[in-house]
């Protein structure tokens, strides 16, 4: 995840970490390539919605939210922290439930919420589509993951908005709780 300028040494980078996680034993990514590129905050902070806001962005930017863990330095996870406070503030900022609130507090984030929900239905939609494309290969597999940790990520989404309003950021503060998502913590 590249949070800054652009570079054309990045790619590089990838290929490297591509190596040694093969090296290592790690299976590659993916054929939809979600995850084993280049992704930058930009993306994830500014294309919510509309046009530019592509199936793999908003799958980047909710598993970001989801379960991201930092890995490596602390450098990591205060990019990390930044880019999902980032993401977070576009969600509140833009949230007519939000703005029009004397008490944030007590507000659940509907813009949030709705992209939580569009979460899950492109989630079972892409099953369906690749049950389809894919002649059923692999069917149990993918059946097994949309009912059980793909259900457990709409729901922790889904939980993470409504606790919002028992426990959120209060009106006036720059940061938002970023441990306090339920994301996983490393």
């Amino acid at each position: 995840m590249i949070d800054g300028r652009a570079d054309s040494s990045h790619l590089k980078i990838v290929h490297a970490l591509k190596s040694r996680l093969k090296d290592s034993g790690f299976k590659i990514p993916g054929p939809t390539e979600v995850f084993g590129g280049l992704v930058f905050s930009h993306e994830l902070i500014h294309a919510i919605g509309g046009d530019e806001d592509t199936t793999k962005n908003m799958t980047r930017r909710l598993l970001l939210l989801l379960e991201s863990a930092a890995v490596g330095s602390p450098e990591s996870k205060q990019v990390r922290d930044r880019i999902i406070n980032g993401i977070l503030s576009r969600y509140v900022e833009e949230d007519a439930n939000f703005l029009a609130a004397n008490n944030r507090k007590k507000k659940i984030p509907r813009f949030l919420l709705n992209d939580v929900v569009r979460f899950w239905r492109t989630m079972a939609v892409d099953y369906a589509n690749k049950y389809r494309a894919r002649a059923g290969e692999k069917w149990a597999l993918r059946n097994i993951k949309l009912r059980m940790s793909r259900k457990l990520l709409f729901v922790s989404g889904f939980f993470m908005c409504i606790s919002w309003a028992l426990n959120g950021p209060e009106s006036g503060k720059e940061q938002f709780p970023v441990q306090k998502l339920g994301a996983t913590s490393a």
